[in-house]
């Protein structure tokens, strides 16, 4: 974020609307977060970046396309490419 940097180490938990999945495409909504005692990124920008709009209240649309049988690459024109893994339970 311009000459700041900033270590994201944290899990976010999300919802998912389905859009096309055919396509790979669905709504996101943060749920919550599993924080890392390094992680130093401030909300907002965790928020406008990676999860939701400037607004903190626009959901976003996401495509997914599978890694393997657990896990999924996540990310649209306007996000940092994600992982995210299936948890069972």
């Amino acid at each position: 974020m311009g000459t700041s940097h900033y270590r994201v180490l944290r899990t976010a938990i999300m919802q998912y609307q389905t859009i096309d999945v055919e396509n790979g495409w669905f709504n996101l909504s943060h749920t919550g977060d599993a924080i890392q005692d390094y992680d130093n990124a401030p909300k907002d920008v965790i928020d406008t970046y990676l999860l939701r709009g400037t607004d903190g209240k626009t959901k976003r649309v996401f495509r997914a396309m599978p890694l393997n049988d657990h896990a999924y690459l996540v990310g649209n024109a306007y996000s940092p490419v994600m992982v995210c893994s299936k948890v069972n339970g």
